[in-house]
């Protein structure tokens, strides 16, 4: 038998990765490579910031950050993500309502 959830899963960073970690591990350090990506859902087209994440195991992943994560991290660090790369983010679960279904929510905070 061969593991696919990985496969299905992409290399973005989703609410499984993170509850995963130990509680006390749950952050990664922001990669190079921080970008902004066109993506369409439902038909809506939409810019999307996309920051590369080493977690605390050692894996690596996209986080698709929201705007409050992003709001968050550039209050702390500023705008200019370069300042941002080799820094540590906390990562917190919180449980939505998204379009009438409840979804795990990833959100991002600077670590001090």
């Amino acid at each position: 038998m061969v593991d696919t959830s990985g496969y299905s899963a992409g290399n973005f960073l989703n609410a499984t990765d993170v509850q995963k970690l130990p509680e006390d591990q749950r952050f990664g350090v922001i990669l190079e490579g921080i970008e902004f990506r066109e993506t369409e859902f439902e038909g809506k087209k939409s810019t999307r910031l996309y920051i590369p994440v080493r977690l605390s195991d050692g894996v690596e992943k996209d986080f698709n950050c929201n705007k409050t994560s992003a709001k968050a991290i550039q209050k702390e660090w500023g705008t200019d993500s370069d300042s941002w790369i080799d820094r540590k983010i906390k990562f917190i679960i919180a449980r939505q309502n998204v379009r009438g279904t409840f979804r795990d929510i990833v959100y991002a905070e600077p670590m001090k």
